[in-house]
């Protein structure tokens, strides 16, 4: 998606395949992310012209153009980079192995398994490796 209009609380896009466009809230916390990191990104930096991944909810004003509140907005998403998939988890369960755990996310259709030694990092924190 394309920034075609950005505020301090809402941003404008445009989809490249579509030409739609939708604005998106983004809250009093707005979780704006960086594409490449994963960290916080800060949202007065997105501008107009910017290439972004947007999530929203599923709910939308039937507006024109349409309106909804961002889940998150991925930004600094370098040319030809797949973006990081949002996605919240639906279930967690150990695997049979015991050394690892099965995430389920999107209705069941992906089954992401994670295993023990996978470094894992929350969102807005940051965990400096043992030197």
């Amino acid at each position: 998606m394309e920034i075609v209009g950005a505020t301090d609380k809402t941003i404008t896009v445009k989809s490249g395949q579509t030409g739609e466009s939708i604005v998106l809230s983004l809250g009093d916390v707005p979780r704006v992310v960086d594409g490449v990191s994963g960290q916080p990104a800060a949202a007065a930096d997105l501008k107009s012209g910017d290439t972004a991944a947007a999530y929203y909810g599923p709910a939308v004003a039937q507006s024109m153009p349409p309106q909804s509140g961002a889940l998150v907005v991925i930004c600094n998403i370098p040319q030809d980079y797949q973006p990081p998939h949002y996605a919240q988890a639906e279930s967690v369960e150990k695997a049979a192995d015991g050394g690892s755990v099965k995430v389920t996310i999107d209705n069941g259709s992906i089954i992401v398994t994670i295993n023990r030694d996978t470094p894992i990092f929350p969102y807005l924190t940051y965990c400096k490796a043992a030197q």
